[in-house]
């Protein structure tokens, strides 16, 4: 039995075709580029969302309060690279 993806069939396809460029970015030292780079690529393409009712029911219910904790998340791992 395979796992089960988090991505979509071009959604992976998206990403492996980035691995040659990581391969480099990553021989050179600079992964870091490569991430932003990509992190900015792959929102742009692939927005964020709704919020679930699964994300909602963890901020009690508030589907705000939800929305933030969602972009925030998003923001801070952008702020990494």
């Amino acid at each position: 039995m395979t796992q089960r993806k988090w991505t979509t069939t071009a959604q992976c396809q998206w990403l492996e075709q980035r691995i040659p460029s990581f391969l480099e970015a990553q021989s050179k030292g600079n992964t870091s580029a490569f991430f932003k780079k990509t992190y900015n690529e792959w929102f742009e393409q692939n927005p964020i969302g709704e919020v679930t009712e699964l994300e909602k029911a963890a901020c009690n219910g508030n589907g705000q309060q939800a929305l933030h904790k969602k972009y925030k998340a998003t923001s801070d791992m952008s702020a990494r690279f």
